[in-house]
């Protein structure tokens, strides 16, 4: 728009900004936006004129560029706000996530991968100190993803004395149909994996004494009842196993079956105040938690010598008769 004469122009109302500056001529052009405009660009002088095509072009030119800055501004912005919700996204996953360029060097990874293996951005997997085994597996994975493939495989690794387990998926990175990269995470599975085990060995518990109970109605050899009884035991978190059987005649519990344990040592272990004495008076479980420092086991080197830490006794209930520990 051009006005020549501001006081006498009647297409629209006379700003006070304009009049308070005593504008008498000037060129009011739009900032168009792509799809609303974003204002106005306007000049103006104190003495009536006539404003040439160039002029006018020249504003338009400016404005344009004003409109080209203003949107890249935007985008920029919006740019920003992407990354930051992306950034965020990354370090809210409770698992690794990291990406590595085409040459191998990492260019981002979370937090929860910089707990696990340090900080790693510009390095290359043979720049961080793993094992000969992990640096091999990784590098494999890599370049299967490099070549277009997505592998997935569990992995076991070990922190301190920690045993960890991973889902690990590797995935190459495109742009169109070039690979720039490889991007990887590795979920945490430890838990998972040691419900699976548990329920596995329960499984194995249940068929174990399914398997017993057939040994013992079946069978009337005790030695044979008493040495199946102690084998199931290796499925259960013990190192060894014993049974002592009490004799009524002589009072003393003798030495009957024993399993992962020297029996020479372990028959050694009896006397006046044996642990198996002490459960069979008292009709209750004895749990020793340090077999060094408890005061009522009587041989503590020699439970030390068999490379017992702890251990557990129990009564045997035939009847209702505690007759056998």
């Amino acid at each position: 728009m051009i006005f020549e004469d501001l006081p006498t122009e009647s297409r629209f109302g006379i700003p006070p900004l304009l009049s308070e500056h005593g504008v008498v001529s000037g060129i009011i052009v739009t900032i168009q936006g792509k799809e609303k405009p974003f204002g106005a660009l306007g000049v103006g002088v104190t003495s009536p004129r006539t404003f040439t095509a160039n002029e006018v072009n020249f504003l338009d030119s400016v404005a344009n560029l004003l409109r080209a800055a203003i949107e890249r501004q935007t985008v920029e912005d919006a740019l920003r706000r992407t990354e930051a919700q992306l950034r965020t996204a990354i370090e809210s996953l409770p698992f690794d996530l990291w990406v590595r360029d085409k040459d191998g060097r990492c260019i981002m990874q979370n937090s929860t991968c910089q707990q696990n293996w340090g900080v790693n951005v510009e390095k290359t997997l043979e720049d961080i100190p793993l094992s000969r085994e992990i640096l091999e597996s990784w590098q494999s994975k890599n370049r299967r993803a490099l070549a277009g493939e997505v592998v997935r495989q569990d992995e076991e690794h070990l922190f301190g004395r920690e045993e960890r387990f991973f889902h690990t998926i590797v995935a190459p990175v495109h742009d169109g149909d070039r690979v720039l990269g490889v991007l990887g995470c590795n979920i945490d599975i430890t838990e998972q994996k040691r419900a699976e085990k548990e329920l596995r060995l329960e499984r194995e518990r249940e068929a174990a004494l399914y398997d017993l109970t057939r040994t013992i109605t079946s069978s009337l050899n005790l030695d044979t009842v008493f040495n199946d009884l102690l084998r199931k035991t290796d499925l259960l978190p013990y190192s060894a196993a014993t049974l002592r059987l009490y004799d009524k005649d002589s009072g003393e519990f003798e030495p009957t079956a024993c399993r992962n344990i020297n029996q020479k040592i372990w028959r050694e272990l009896t006397g006046p105040f044996s642990l198996a004495k002490r459960v069979f008076k008292s009709r209750t479980p004895a749990k020793i938690i340090n077999v060094q420092s408890d005061p009522r086991v009587t041989f503590p080197n020699h439970l030390h010598e068999l490379g017992l830490v702890s251990c557990l006794s129990v009564p045997l209930i035939a009847g209702m008769r505690f007759w056998e520990s």
